[in-house]
């Protein structure tokens, strides 16, 4: 059984991915009616805009955070994004390893946030899941 959480809250939310000619792919998220915007890259190898939304528990989940990201495309030609949240280690100042991101895994991590979404046109062969990072900072006011 593969676990699952139920978040209280979800936006509207857009996720832009652009490919560069390097090893990593741009990854811009914002929050319909909000004034937190998400910045990042991942190892995707193509571009496009996802419309979706975001579930989360609170506002604060967001601001000044960063996350892995684990993102799949589903069969339904949708695009999930787990996000795993980036702590220190106790012992160091390096951040924690990777872990598998499976979710049938028993060292699955527990995403904060999930975004879930359509997924730009993409190669068949580029269908494979792809990590990334990502960092939310509050615009404006």
């Amino acid at each position: 059984m593969c676990p699952t959480r139920i978040y209280r809250r979800c936006l509207n939310a857009k996720v832009d991915i652009q490919m560069n000619p390097f090893a990593f792919s741009n990854i811009h998220l914002s929050l319909e009616g909000n004034s937190v915007v998400g910045l990042g890259s991942c190892t995707a190898r193509f571009s496009g805009t996802s419309t979706g939304i975001m579930y989360f528990d609170g506002e604060g989940d967001f601001y000044e955070k960063q996350f892995k990201l684990h993102c799949s495309i589903g069969e339904d030609n949708s695009l999930r994004i787990d996000f795993v949240e980036l702590n220190k280690s106790e012992e160091s100042e390096n951040y924690v390893g990777w872990k598998d991101t499976l979710p049938q895994s028993p060292d699955y991590e527990m995403p904060k946030l999930v975004y879930l979404g359509t997924c730009p046109e993409t190669p068949e062969s580029e269908e494979l899941p792809f990590p990334g990072v990502i960092a939310f900072e509050r615009i404006g006011t």
